[in-house]
């Protein structure tokens, strides 16, 4: 017999031994999470639910303005944060119309995100995901300045309209973190963005009623 027929099943053996070692270290040593990076990506997901949440104190505003004729919307209604908007503005003077109103305003943001999920998405795979995640950011916070601005429903609504198409963060940040990460430590990687979006929507009406109405709530 050959030596080469000999060593063939030894070289077989040493190969499985290596193969199960690699395969154990693989399942009991997950390489570490890119701290640096997850830092950024999960500050920009807590700014998500911020950009919203932030108008949700005003709801109690709108109803007391109202003198009770708008409670109903209070019951669980996110759209009543912009009742007191919507009633400074002068739309109309039907107190039972001003919900209409309210419902267009609040709901003029999702739709608007729903349709440029997408090609935002698109495009950053074809510009990068730089650019898209540093444009929306900056987008957000021109339009909820504008937004505090507004003086009239139109310009209100534009604003709203236009804050969710240049957001389209949410499915790219997803994108970003499967990128930095590998079948190991990816599934506690995605497991701290539900976290982090729920302390932000926490975060945000806290904000909000900090700062809402400051010239009665710090009038010195």
């Amino acid at each position: 017999m050959s030596p080469n027929a000999t060593a063939s099943p030894q070289t077989s053996s040493s190969d499985t031994t290596q193969t199960q070692a690699q395969t154990h270290r693989t399942f009991s040593e997950p390489t570490p999470l890119p701290k640096r990076q997850l830092i950024v990506v999960y500050l920009v997901q807590f700014g998500e639910p911020i950009s919203f949440t932030v108008l949700f104190p005003f709801m109690y505003f709108s109803v007391t303005l109202f003198s009770g004729r708008f409670t109903n919307t209070a019951d669980g209604s996110v759209t009543a944060v912009y009742g007191r908007q919507v009633r400074d503005f002068h739309i109309t003077d039907d107190p039972t119309r001003i919900g209409y109103y309210v419902g267009l305003l609040a709901a003029s943001f999702a739709v608007a995100q729903f349709f440029s999920g997408l090609p935002w998405g698109f495009l950053s795979d074809r510009i990068g995901r730089r650019p898209v995640i540093l444009f929306g950011l900056a987008g957000t916070t021109i339009c909820l300045l504008l937004f505090g601005l507004s003086v009239s429903f139109a310009w209100a609504m534009t604003v709203r309209i236009m804050t969710g198409l240049v957001n389209g963060n949410v499915g790219v940040l997803k994108s970003v973190l499967g990128e930095i990460t590998d079948e190991t430590n990816q599934a506690r990687a995605f497991s701290y963005m539900p976290m982090v979006y729920g302390i932000g929507f926490i975060a945000g009406p806290t904000i909000g009623g900090l700062l809402s109405n400051p010239a009665e709530t710090y009038p010195d």
